[in-house]
């Protein structure tokens, strides 16, 4: 896996800013895999009830190599 997002934190620190980032866990396998959360924003409040959706890329938007989950010890 790449370390591109903590590359970016180590020069957006300077401006006491980081990138958004989550765990993502599979239920079934257990695997791990760190992700970026791309920002989203309600377009319209006619509809209040509609949920904003998340969005997690599958490649670094920095590099492109594939996100792999992390293996997991039994």
């Amino acid at each position: 896996m790449c370390d591109c997002a903590a590359k970016v934190n180590e020069r957006l620190a300077e401006s006491n800013t980081a990138l958004s980032e989550t765990s993502l866990i599979n239920m079934k396998t257990g695997a791990i895999r760190q992700s970026l959360i791309v920002k989203t924003e309600r377009l319209s409040r006619d509809k209040p009830r509609s949920k904003v959706k998340t969005v997690l890329p599958s490649f670094c938007p920095f590099c492109g190599e594939r996100y792999k989950p992390e293996p997991v010890e039994p």
